[in-house]
């Protein structure tokens, strides 16, 4: 059975085929892997596609199912939601390649305690953002959330901030501590230089993966307001980056509960 890899799609008539669709127990992760290829192959229209990626190893039938999204999906798609571990955004995003993509939503869901955080951020400056800058002439929507235990402070840093003229609404969820991001600048210089397009920012920190609530409400809230009080400021002392953004919606948020 195989709940490593979580692949859905959207379209009007996807949930009356699921309805339909019966798979037996006794079924090989080959043979789940080729009926999913042959159901891709033949879907059409799909405008939205949603890809989890955990521990299923990169075999054959992997890179064909990935390239088989580009081919069926490639001039219909335009919601693309990627969740991996950051190591394998270069493998998933090698064989992405959408022409019509107006809304990008990526998870870092990569909760290990490895020490190597620049390789990682090398990483995703080297595979995330080469692929958001494809997108620049019609990307509309940008949602960044990460539970990765790195510094996240180059990856912002390299967003093409000026070429997204288009960008409507940006969303980022995660903890704001000093080791997650010691330099909100990368988000800071996005929100200025897409002011004018700009509708909807939200700002929602959530505890790292690893927080316990051990010590009671009142901790956890001086935890947050601490953590949260540099991006505060930061907004704060450019507050002509609300003032401009005279039509959007800004969310800055640090009520998120944490994992227990």
């Amino acid at each position: 059975m195989v709940r490593s890899s979580i692949l859905q799609v959207h379209r009007p008539d996807a949930e009356r085929e699921l309805d339909t669709a019966k798979i037996s127990p006794a079924l090989t992760t080959e043979d789940i892997m080729g009926s999913l290829i042959n159901a891709v192959n033949g879907m059409t229209n799909v405008v939205e596609l949603h890809f989890e990626w955990r521990d299923l190893p990169l075999t054959t039938d992997t890179r064909t199912l990935l390239s088989s999204t580009r081919t069926a999906f490639n001039k219909s798609l335009r919601k693309l939601v990627l969740g991996a571990q950051i190591l394998k955004f270069k493998e998933v995003l090698a064989i992405h390649n959408f022409d019509n993509i107006d809304e990008l939503e990526f998870h870092f869901d990569d909760r290990s305690n490895r020490t190597d955080g620049n390789t990682d951020v090398q990483e995703l400056v080297n595979t995330v953002i080469p692929f958001i800058s494809q997108c620049q002439f019609s990307l509309r929507s940008l949602v960044i959330s990460s539970f990765a235990n790195i510094d996240h402070t180059g990856f912002f840093d390299a967003l093409p901030a000026e070429l997204l003229h288009c960008l409507r609404k940006f969303h980022v969820q995660m903890p704001f501590d000093e080791d997650i991001i010691s330099n909100p600048s990368g988000i800071l210089r996005l929100l200025k230089c897409c002011s004018v397009s700009l509708r909807d920012v939200s700002l929602i920190f959530h505890p790292p993966h690893h927080f316990q609530l051990v010590q009671g409400l009142p901790y956890l809230y001086n935890y947050k307001r601490l953590r949260w009080d540099r991006i505060n400021k930061g907004l704060l002392s450019r507050s002509n980056l609300v003032s401009d953004s005279t039509h959007s919606t800004f969310r800055l948020s640090r009520s998120v509960q944490p994992h227990l």
